[in-house]
């Protein structure tokens, strides 16, 4: 249809004209009105605007704005949305997908926990070594313990043999050493070893712990005995203080005495600690805890020299200054005993790491403090035959100038080292074998006290005895050594 000017109503300008058009544009903007109030994001509808962070949104309530869907018919009801285009609850967040935005308010969703297969985690009631709460509050051990010590040095010649020209007197031809010059090995010991302890607080940062140990004692004897007519020379070597010349104390010869002499050592080794124990490190494949506290090590050590001489037919003997009968006996016993006490404080540390039911401990302590060291001498001489026995104190190597009680004290350190690799049998229960190193740098010891040089006029089986010449040898010697120990052990653990 054309325009016809002239025609009132007609064109554009037309009051009809203008009617319909703002008709129209009028149902255009209430159509898009519905639209927009369908489609529009949670936020739109009255909620707080989105902040954009680094965590997922739409597991928050949250996500892009869906795409509109044209209007068909603007009187019609508005369509509703399918389940795959409805908008999400913000009260039940679905699963978090990568380059969504986090909305505050929200909760966190639980990071599921995965178990790795070969990770075993001793635990009481679900709880593991990490952070938090720590698996156990009570633990205590016990260990068989199968140790070595350090032989006792024993470089005094005790006794000694040859022909009968060379009286056993050390270097004369032929005399050799029968006893000492050669260590004294004690062998292994056996012992126990009991530890426990307790965290202060549940989440195992502070606690206490008592070990405690004991090696059983053991000893070791030698002996040289001549038949009853003394074919073979048995002598007592010695250096004789008046000459200073190497002598010889006779106790077997050939057709004139008849005897011999027992040597005995022993050894026990004993000790105590407690500690306070502090987590420095915990996750569930290891743990790191520092040691600080006070330790007590007892070293006691023995060493008898027991000999005896039977005078025979054609023999010369002396007891308390006097000529002694045939067939009299002559008994002489030498004793050195020594006792080291060590108190001190202590620091140190230990870590532990867990592969599945295996774990591996390693610790290392340092004690530093003060050394009690006591040496007992003491000697005597015994003589015994038709007419009775008599008793003098003095032995040979122990007389009056060298008995008695004597102490000192010394500054000194004992380091610790040990390992041990297990097995968990039950979260409760584990089986273990261990390592242990122990060093003593200062100690006392029996056969460190003997002084080889003597004055025969202090030695009750000596002719000489009582005149009062020469100087007062033997002297107290008390010399120092270190010590070590060392051993296996073999035990199991109880954490609760």
């Amino acid at each position: 249809m054309g325009y016809e000017p002239g025609e009132a109503g007609r064109g554009i300008g037309s009051p009809t004209v203008r009617n319909a058009l703002l008709g129209s544009l009028a149902s255009l903007l209430v159509g898009a009105g519905l639209t927009h109030a369908q489609f529009a994001p949670a936020w739109a509808q009255g909620g707080q605007p989105p902040v954009y962070g680094p965590y997922p949104s739409s597991a928050y309530g949250f996500s892009a704005p869906a795409r509109a869907v044209p209007v068909q018919d603007q009187t019609a009801v508005p369509q509703t949305a399918t389940p795959a285009e409805e908008p999400a609850d913000p009260a039940t967040p679905p699963p978090a997908t990568p380059g969504d935005v986090f909305v505050p308010g929200q909760p966190l969703p639980a990071a599921p926990y995965v178990p790795e297969g070969d990770d075993y985690r001793p635990s009481r009631d679900g709880d593991t070594y990490g952070p938090g709460p720590c698996p156990y509050r009570i633990w205590a051990s016990a260990e068989y313990l199968l140790w070595w010590v350090k032989p006792g040095i024993g470089s005094t010649p005790l006794a000694t043999t040859g022909p009968p020209a060379s009286a056993g007197i050390l270097g004369n031809p032929r005399t050799t050493v029968l006893l000492g010059n050669s260590e004294f090995d004690f062998g292994d010991h056996s012992g126990i070893r009991g530890t426990v302890g307790f965290w202060f607080d549940r989440e195992g940062h502070v606690g206490a712990e008592l070990t405690g140990f004991a090696l059983g004692e053991k000893s070791v004897n030698r002996s040289v005995i001549s038949d009853t007519n003394g074919s073979m020379l048995i002598g007592r070597p010695i250096i004789n203080a008046l000459t200073g010349q190497e002598a010889s104390f006779l106790l077997a010869s050939p057709g004139q005495l008849a005897g011999g002499i027992t040597v005995g050592a022993s050894n026990q080794l004993y000790g105590a600690e407690v500690n306070f124990v502090g987590s420095l490190f915990r996750t569930r494949c290891f743990t790191a805890d520092m040691i600080i506290g006070f330790r007590y090590l007892g070293l006691d050590e023995k060493l008898d020299i027991n000999s005896s001489t039977t005078v025979l037919a054609g023999g010369v003997a002396a007891f308390n200054g006097n000529l002694v009968d045939t067939g009299n006996t002559i008994t002489i016993l030498d004793h050195f005993d020594t006792r080291n006490d060590f108190y001190g404080g202590q620091i140190g540390g230990r870590a532990e790491f867990r592969k599945a039911r295996f774990f591996v401990d390693l610790e290392g302590k340092l004690a530093v403090g003060n050394a009690h060291e006591v040496v007992n001498a003491s000697g005597a001489s015994t003589l015994s035959g038709p007419a009775g026995v008599s008793l003098l104190p003095g032995g040979l190597l122990a007389v009056s100038s060298n008995s008695g009680v004597m102490s000192r004290d010394e500054f000194t350190f004992v380091p610790e080292g040990s390992a041990r690799l297990g097995l968990h049998i039950t979260n409760y229960v584990s089986v273990f074998v261990g390592y242990t190193f122990l060093y003593w740098f200062d100690v006392a010891r029996p056969t460190d006290q003997i002084d080889r040089t003597v004055n025969p006029t202090l030695v009750p089986a000596n002719l000489s005895f009582g005149s009062t010449m020469g100087p007062a040898r033997p002297a107290v010697n008390f010399q120092k050594t270190d010590f070590w120990a060392q051993g296996i052990s073999f035990g199991f653990e109880v954490r609760y």
